[in-house]
């Protein structure tokens, strides 16, 4: 095997096998993943039914339709092998899915910054920053949107990095990519524009030939049929949720769509900049990438093109939703749109990356994204949540803007509890989230609910959580010193590379 294959290798496994040592071995209660492991385990129930004889199921289809679940079969069939009847290790078993594809979506990051900035150690730096100080880290446990990045980042190399010659091979990976890349969310149509121009790119120089012309157009010709049945597809079994839960899509996407232009500004705005949720606080290197857009389009026309039309798509079309952030971790719906930007940074740093200058900015991007995003993989998203509920202050705004339900503040705070506590006996610990009045409370205004943090106060990784199981701990903490030895054994192929 030649050394970039090991390389690529070496990364894709360090970085997988560091996310799982701290995994919560758990992704059920992440979001609406448990309707979806509920729908294929009905599915793989009713396609075994005639040899087993146990009666078929009623399929309940989860909101983001049948694309999901052809993912997770793999994961569950692999746990029913292991333990048949056991909702436990269903449930640890689909939780490396996120693991596995977003260390995929990295290495191919891995692969594609080293060409860019051409040095394999360059791009080992900008994709473990990417991999630790954005919300690669927390989604890989959470997992919401892994899978339409991974597609999305796939599609977008096939069409613009892909140097081997491009025959059916390519186009049926590439149009099953891009198939994946709209049609794995109920809201992958923003990420049309993007696709279409992928697409183009992809087929553009073959069709300019007269030679290629034919068969090039009938490559053309079976990737959008494919993109386009796939997606039909999907929308068909989104529908039949959407029927049964809120009486049809249409009737859903109106009581989210935002009343006034002022708010579609407000909404852009905050997916930037918010505090609680904006792509600088919890992404930073993607300011430094933003910063330098206009070079990018200067030498990477194309690839800043496709970056640009994620972000937009992504940003304007979830500016057009009341519900443009939600209660999970960060910008959750700009996912999609980090490595594409960072791609882009890659490609106009170049080797300046070391100068003094970049080099500090560089540093403070990922040293105040590391923090954060290590806030974010520590703790279960979902305490914020339980514990603004509890105090009777659940509300979207809340969420999206009031400093006292910033999420990595409130995840610092936890930690701080936990770390203080640490060999003590359980025992309550009161929080009032109070806020400021301008100058006298009102008359007959209640006073603040306090709620208690200890439920909540601990990390949710399975090596703390299962640290009395007689072998898991050490499966994870093995995985974690694995996992470190491979990077630097990466990191040092790689400066042999280069200096080779």
């Amino acid at each position: 095997m030649r050394r970039p294959s090991l390389i690529a290798a070496g990364f894709c496994a360090g970085v997988g096998l560091l996310y799982l040592s701290l995994s919560p071995g758990s992704i059920a209660g992440m979001g609406y993943m448990a309707e979806e492991m509920n729908a294929t385990d009905a599915l793989l129930r009713n396609a075994t039914s005639p040899l087993t004889g146990k009666p078929a199921l009623r399929v309940e289809w989860p909101r983001n339709g049948l694309v999901d679940l052809a993912f997770h079969v793999p994961f569950l069939v692999a746990a029913k092998l292991f333990s048949p009847a056991d909702f436990h290790w269903k449930d640890r078993f689909l939780s490396v899915e996120p693991v596995l594809l977003t260390s995929l979506l990295l290495t191919i990051v891995f692969v594609w910054t080293a060409a860019l900035t051409r040095s394999w150690s360059r791009g080992l730096l900008l994709s473990l920053v990417l991999a630790f100080c954005t919300l690669m880290w927390p989604y890989a446990y959470i997992g919401l949107e892994v899978l339409q990045s991974f597609a999305l980042i796939a599609t977008a190399y096939l069409a613009l990095q892909w140097r081997e010659p491009r025959a059916w091979g390519h186009s049926l990976v590439f149009a099953f990519a891009a198939a994946v890349a709209v049609s794995a969310k109920s809201t992958g149509a923003f990420l049309l524009p993007a696709v279409v121009f992928l697409t183009w790119c992809n087929f553009e120089a073959p069709l300019r030939h007269a030679a290629s012309r034919r068969p090039a157009l009938a490559r053309l010709a079976i990737t959008l049929a494919i993109i386009g049945g796939v997606f039909l597809t999907n929308s068909y079994f989104r529908a039949l949720h959407s029927q049964i839960a809120y009486g049809g899509s249409r009737a859903f996407i109106s009581f989210w769509f935002i009343e006034d232009p002022a708010s579609f500004l407000i909404n852009v705005t905050g997916f930037f900049g918010s505090p609680n949720k904006g792509l600088a606080v919890f992404a930073p290197i993607c300011l430094l990438a933003l910063c330098t857009f206009p070079q990018a389009f200067a030498s990477h026309r194309r690839l800043a093109w496709f970056a640009l039309l994620t972000l937009v798509g992504l940003a304007g079309g979830f500016s057009l939703l009341r519900n443009w952030s939600d209660e999970t971790w960060g910008p959750r719906y700009l996912h999609a749109a980090i490595a594409p930007l960072l791609l882009c940074y890659a490609a106009t740093i170049g080797d300046r990356m070391m100068r003094p200058r970049w080099a500090a900015a560089l540093a403070a991007a990922a040293s105040m994204g590391f923090v954060i995003s290590c806030l974010g993989a520590l703790f279960y998203y979902g305490s914020l949540h339980g514990v603004i509920g509890k105090a009777g202050q659940s509300t979207l705004e809340a969420l999206q803007s009031d400093p006292i339900w910033n999420h990595y503040r409130f995840n610092a705070r936890l930690l701080g509890i936990w770390v203080s506590r640490l060999g003590e006996p359980p025992s309550p610990y009161l929080w009032t989230p109070s806020h400021q009045w301008f100058f006298v409370p009102p008359d007959g205004a209640p006073p603040w609910t306090s709620v208690d943090l200890s439920p909540y106060a601990h990390p949710h990784a399975s090596v703390a959580r299962d640290w009395k199981h007689p072998w898991l701990p050490s499966v994870y903490l093995g995985s974690g010193i694995v996992g470190a030895v491979l990077i630097i054994w990466t990191a040092w192929l790689a400066r042999r590379e280069d200096a080779g």
